[in-house]
């Protein structure tokens, strides 16, 4: 069963994107005929999650391989979309571009740190815990180093980073269900747990690979069309990443005009948030190089010893493909940072630009 469905897999996940687009366009109709926002934004969200919750039912499994490491058969470029949508957090896909709208350049630090990382992924750790061929990392530094003592030091801090991280993660999943569902955030974190519990009980490692390759898709889609369509409207056609240079000239005469930026924030109270809104075009920023620096080289450093992204490199057939599969993931979370100061500037100029109907300034709070 497991060989056919590996043998199909751009079948299966194409009719799974024609799907899921097709969807979108029903829930468009709808919202044309009437259908408000909450109603939509529930339709979605038990959409994904029934799709995501027939995965993990059809992925179950009692094998021990299967169950950990998706039995070592999960090709390089669907490993690749697994671990970008593993990789594609709150702060991924929620906090990047506002960081960017507000802070400007110097939240490109971000960007290169986390994509930096995954060249020390390439080169340091994703090849070598394949060729161990454990199942977990504390195995790897168990067999590598000797002893039960390394192996549990290792339990220690892989439990300290994953519980800091999925604390994060599960405080903006009730976020973001609170705000598309109109539910309490407790409900909200609650559902979320629901979901990650429906998609990976069963099934452990295989069902969470082929549950996260269908978020990918989902994921990537969500954030493309806001940007894709506030582009065309803006007039900057459909691929914004080549032609937003405008947008942020555009930007550039406003906030002065308009007293925003550092102008808005140089005295108290606001004296101590410099950092999170300076000018849109400023490649200084609020952050000395220095810092720039050095927040990058710790993003890339954090992002090469994760946890839960580093489990995803048992799961390929090879060594060889385990360096594939890494080069697979940096381009499928390149098409989301490539797009996020994309979005960030669309956004902003949405915004500040009075001759947009979407503009705020001069507006009361009412009309907003």
């Amino acid at each position: 069963m497991e060989g056919k469905f590996t043998d199909n897999l751009g079948r299966i996940y194409g009719l799974y994107t024609g799907g899921f687009i097709g969807f979108i366009i029903l829930m468009a109709i709808f919202e044309q005929m009437g259908m408000g926002a909450a109603t939509i934004g529930i339709l979605f969200v038990a959409f994904t999650i029934v799709i995501y919750a027939a995965i993990g039912w059809l992925s179950r499994t009692m094998e021990v391989s299967a169950y950990y490491v998706a039995g070592r058969e999960v090709p390089a470029v669907y490993n690749g979309m697994a671990t970008a949508a593993d990789w594609m957090s709150g702060a991924s896909f929620v906090a990047l571009a506002g960081g960017i709208y507000f802070g400007g350049y110097s939240y490109l630090a971000f960007i290169v740190g986390w994509t930096g990382g995954y060249v020390l992924v390439n080169s340091l750790m994703a090849p070598y815990l394949r060729k161990f061929g454990c199942y977990t990392v504390p195995d790897f530094i168990g067999t590598r180093y000797g002893g039960n003592v390394a192996r549990l030091c290792a339990v220690v801090v892989l439990v300290v980073a994953s519980f800091t991280y999925v604390t994060a993660q599960i405080n903006a999943s009730g976020t973001i269900a609170a705000r598309a569902l109109q539910i309490p955030f407790e409900v909200g974190v609650w559902i979320g747990l629901l979901g990650i519990l429906l998609c990976s009980m069963l099934g452990g490692m295989r069902a969470v690979t082929w549950t996260q390759v269908a978020q990918y898709i989902v994921l990537i889609i969500a954030y493309l069309i806001p940007v894709i369509w506030m582009s065309n409207s803006q007039g900057f056609g459909i691929i914004p990443h080549f032609s937003y240079g405008e947008a942020v000239a555009r930007i550039q005469e406003l906030e002065p005009a308009l007293q925003l930026g550092a102008a808005a924030v140089d005295k108290p109270p606001f004296g101590g948030v410099k950092i999170l809104s300076v000018p849109h075009f400023d490649p200084q920023g609020g952050m000395q190089s220095w810092s720039f620096a050095t927040l990058a080289i710790c993003m890339m450093m954090g992002t090469a010893s994760l946890p839960h992204i580093l489990m995803r490199y048992f799961t390929t057939p090879s060594v060889r493909d385990a360096r594939r599969s890494v080069a697979f993931s940096l381009f499928f979370i390149f098409l989301l940072y490539f797009t996020a100061p994309a979005l960030a500037t669309l956004t902003k100029l949405q915004l500040l630009d009075p001759t947009l109907a979407t503009s705020i300034i001069g507006k009361s709070i009412a009309e907003v």
